[in-house]
């Protein structure tokens, strides 16, 4: 009987390589300048539903376009790269931060990892037709990462960290990775607070490895529990929820409507994405930008 960890980690490969995810990000959250890549997070500011209206569908897509592309952006300025400096991108999909980190520094060094061969099959061809050089993409569990201590300047988790089996080991594997000054930036769901006893439904649904396997996901002040326990300080938390709000609505309100008009079937996986929706709406779910980083001089634990 496979472990809990080897569970998750299974449901989590399964989704990402789905040729239905990679088809339905594709859409989410084209790179218009980076053909076959697509971000896959939420955008910042978004709108809540598309109109049936040709017109003002087509304006509300490109506010939506627009709105993924701000949380690109923030994503790559939260995480203060710096030219010459080695970047891990963990939970890469198919290289929406990566690639635009490494095309704006062409002397750091950009490695991505996934779980999904789907995703990073798309996010090598477009390395290989654009002559990306300073990316070095890789199939790994980031919670045991084939990477020699000290080895990164930065590490990203982008809507990635919320997958990991064990969030606590998973800050201790970072530890060690980071160099002494190295940081790591976290853009997730994480519980404001925890949740009371009649949401424990949703969060089961949210967790689930029949659907989005977020699971055990922590309050703020567990995870910066855990970034204390190895010696790392937290630097700075930003609570972004209000402004995905819109985002997760939009999903909500696209599978209600398929439900409703029976375009789909209902599953598990739409299941876990209305709990998303209804824990961040109703709290106490959040969504938090958290950096922190590593002594100088400091030895990983």
């Amino acid at each position: 009987m496979p472990s809990r960890e080897q569970s998750i980690l299974t449901a989590v490969r399964g989704y990402y390589n789905s040729p239905q995810t990679v088809s339905k990000f594709s859409r989410w959250g084209a790179d218009a300048k980076r053909p076959g890549v697509s971000a896959h997070h939420l955008g910042l500011d978004d709108v809540e539903h598309f109109h049936r209206d040709i017109v003002r569908r087509s304006l509300e897509i490109v506010r939506h376009k627009n709105a993924v592309e701000r949380m690109t952006k923030l994503i790559i300025a939260e995480s203060q790269i710096e030219d010459g400096q080695s970047i891990l991108d963990s939970g890469c999909g198919t290289g929406s931060i990566a690639f635009p980190i490494a095309e704006r520094n062409p002397c750091a060094h950009v490695f991505g990892l996934s779980l999904s061969r789907s995703q990073l099959e798309v996010a090598r061809k477009y390395q290989q037709s654009a002559g990306v050089r300073n990316t070095y993409l890789s199939e790994q569990n980031f919670t045991r990462m084939a990477f020699r201590d000290g080895s990164f300047d930065r590490v990203i988790f982008a809507e990635s960290f919320c997958h990991a089996p064990d969030k606590r080991e998973t800050i201790v594997e970072v530890n060690r990775v980071l160099k002494p000054g190295g940081k790591v930036i976290i853009i997730d769901p994480i519980y404001l607070k925890l949740p009371p006893p009649d949401q424990e439904p949703l969060r089961e649904v949210l967790g689930s490895t029949e659907g989005l396997a977020m699971a055990d996901l922590p309050t703020t002040e567990e995870l910066v529990g855990f970034i204390n326990d190895t010696g790392m300080q937290t630097e700075y938390i930003h609570d972004l929820t209000a402004r995905v709000r819109a985002s997760l609505a939009l999903i909500a309100n696209g599978y209600i409507s398929a439900l409703v008009e029976g375009r789909v079937e209902p599953s598990s996986l739409i299941d876990s994405y209305l709990a998303w929706h209804m824990l961040t709406e109703q709290g106490p779910l959040g969504y938090i930008v958290l950096r922190a980083f590593k002594p100088p001089q400091s030895t990983s634990r």
